[in-house]
């Protein structure tokens, strides 16, 4: 089976929004070819069992046809001229993804959520501290997550979640973003509100 981007965004609404989300960042659809593992095969490429899609240059291949909405978006995300993120490919892939649905279904028709990992600290400070949050660290004591890479102590009387070693801002933020997005997407309110306001904020980035 071999197809274009073209004809595949034609067959669901769901797949038309999500390339509208991503579109400035994307190839043309009539230039980006749709294939099946079947493709992968007659080209002697192998592929773990796991793996529901995958992205070589200007062309995708899906396990199942259609496929699933979620393993649609990854796959454009990885076809996607993108800023480079502090982040390993397929958890960039993964969180943005959730993103996009999670949009769709909000009906969020603001932000370029593959710029998410692209904000610089001052700004994430400042969403942080309008919900009336000091740090990562206080927004974690608050909404009672303790994420990977922390842990509670006590400290001078004091209950605290703080990281089990010294983290760099893209690191304490990478887990931030992840714990925001998960939270997001199960309709946690305050989640929601932050990535929203994130989402706004990416849209001043030049």
């Amino acid at each position: 089976m071999k197809t274009t981007l073209r004809k595949l965004l034609e067959l669901d609404e769901m797949y038309r929004k999500a390339y509208e989300i991503l579109k400035d960042y994307l190839p043309n659809p009539d230039e980006v070819t749709v294939g099946d593992f079947e493709e992968l095969e007659k080209m002697g490429i192998r592929v773990r069992p796991t793996a529901m899609g995958v992205t070589i240059g200007n062309s995708i291949f899906f396990r199942h046809y259609p496929p699933r909405l979620q393993t649609f978006i990854h796959e454009l995300i990885h076809l996607a001229r993108k800023p480079r993120a502090d982040v390993p490919e397929e958890v960039y892939g993964y969180n943005i993804s959730l993103v996009v649905v999670w949009m769709i279904e909000k009906n969020i028709k603001r932000g370029q959520p593959l710029l998410l990992y692209s904000l610089p600290e001052e700004t994430v400070n400042r969403v942080l501290k309008s919900f009336g949050f000091e740090s990562f660290e206080h927004f974690y004591l608050i909404t009672g997550i303790v994420p990977y890479y922390y842990e509670i102590k006590r400290i001078d009387d004091e209950i605290r979640i703080v990281p089990i070693r010294k983290l760099s801002f893209i690191e304490r933020y990478n887990v931030f973003l992840t714990e925001i997005i998960s939270g997001a997407v199960v309709g946690n309110y305050i989640c929601e509100g932050v990535l929203e306001k994130l989402l706004e904020e990416t849209e001043k980035i030049k």
